[in-house]
């Protein structure tokens, strides 16, 4: 049987390789000797992993079991912990009798021996610590309220305190940029002082070296002559129209006379011309810095005027805001149903963006608690019972 089963192999190995089969049949083995092999290592790899899954399943388990056990052992000693805290001997607490000292503490039922506030010597009462807990607790609420209370208190006032300081600290720019100003004003004043003196200095020293020069001094010798002549004329008249005794008759000016009044009439002249030419020079000086401290009293005016009026116009635009979105608040709040008590001055962008989200919020409950109902009345149907059942059959027609 052997042989001949051998023979039928061979022989349909060699048809195979006679119609060109068998390399396809030799491939066919090998994807699947591979597949084979492939298999058999994910299912090796999959039992590795089932094996640890159960061993990390157990390891959970364990430690889940420690960590009950650490939280049951936690609450006892935070029960403890709580029992030492307020329960030590000769604190003073607070008990249904009011306050009471307590004398001693038996831990292993957890009762307490008090000293009443009445009685000479003070009646005892024994009580559980969980009452005296319980006060004391109810009592750190309170306390840690009311300190939230004046927290949110403090807070406000901090936030008083700020803007007041922000104002003040703006007052106070302000003003140090008056004093500034002023002192500006004052430094300008003490500069016009000096470049009017110096200006008339210069034009002095100019003027003076103009006279000492050969120029003027020409021309200025017509203008001399005609002066000393007419001097000599009105001595010559006051001579000829004298009447009197001939001891006082005046005299002819003599060559001495003729040049100190030559002189003197020089000097006048130089003075006339130095006088003239400092008080042209101080009068444009003058102008120049009227003009300057126009411009700048001018600028600084328009601009007090300008902050004055924005700052008008600000508080104007402020206060109409705050009105027109309080009135559209209410409005909106009217229109839509949704109230929000706090800002009282949100304006009508803010109160629309919260009310479509409280909207949309509202829409998903409504949905939620929708789907909820059906699926409750689903269950409901599947677990009534059949007289149940007729009976709602009944009710709806």
């Amino acid at each position: 049987k052997k042989i001949r089963k051998k023979a039928v192999k061979d022989k349909k190995k060699a048809e195979m390789k006679q119609c060109g089969v068998w390399d396809n049949v030799q491939e066919c083995r090998d994807k699947t000797s591979t597949a084979h092999d492939e298999t058999r290592t994910l299912l090796r790899s999959k039992i590795l992993m089932d094996r640890k899954l159960e061993e990390e399943k157990k390891l959970i388990a364990f430690r889940v079991v420690n960590l009950e056990a650490a939280k049951l052992k936690h609450q006892e000693s935070e029960r403890v912990a709580i029992a030492l805290k307020y329960c030590m001997p000769g604190n003073l607490v607070m008990t249904k009798f009011g306050e009471c000292i307590i004398s001693s503490y038996r831990p292993k039922d957890d009762v307490l021996l008090v000293l009443l506030p009445f009685g000479n010597p003070p009646a005892k009462a024994y009580l559980y610590y969980k009452e005296v807990v319980d006060l004391e607790r109810s009592k750190a609420n309170a306390e840690a309220l009311l300190m939230e209370l004046e927290d949110e208190y403090m807070k406000g006032i901090m936030a008083e305190e700020k803007i007041m300081l922000k104002k003040e600290n703006y007052l106070m720019r302000r003003a140090e940029e008056g004093l500034k100003e002023i002192y500006n004003f004052i430094d300008m004043s003490k500069r016009e002082t000096i470049e009017i003196k110096d200006s008339i200095t210069a034009s002095v020293e100019e003027s003076y070296l103009v006279t000492e020069s050969n120029m003027y001094n020409r021309l200025q010798s017509t203008a001399v002559k005609r002066l000393v002549t007419k001097e000599k004329a009105d001595r010559e008249r006051k001579r000829k129209e004298y009447i009197g005794p001939k001891a006082g008759r005046p005299a002819k000016m003599t060559v001495w006379e003729v040049h100190r009044a030559k002189k003197a009439i020089v000097i006048e002249l130089n003075t006339k011309f130095i006088f003239k030419a400092a008080t042209k020079t101080e009068v444009a000086v003058k102008q120049k810095l009227y003009a300057e401290r126009s411009a700048w009293v001018e600028a600084k005016t328009v601009e007090s005027l300008i902050s004055f009026e924005l700052s008008l116009l600000v508080e104007q635009i402020a206060a109409e805001a705050i009105s027109e979105g309080r009135a559209a608040k209410g409005f909106a709040e009217k229109k839509s149903g949704v109230i929000f008590p706090n800002p009282v001055w949100m304006q009508y962008g803010t109160y629309d963006s919260l009310a479509t989200i409280w909207k949309a919020k509202k829409e998903d409950l409504r949905h939620n608690i929708e789907v909820s109902k059906g699926e409750t009345a689903k269950l409901l149907a599947s677990n009534a019972s059949p007289m149940l059942l007729r009976k709602r059959k009944q009710q709806q027609k």
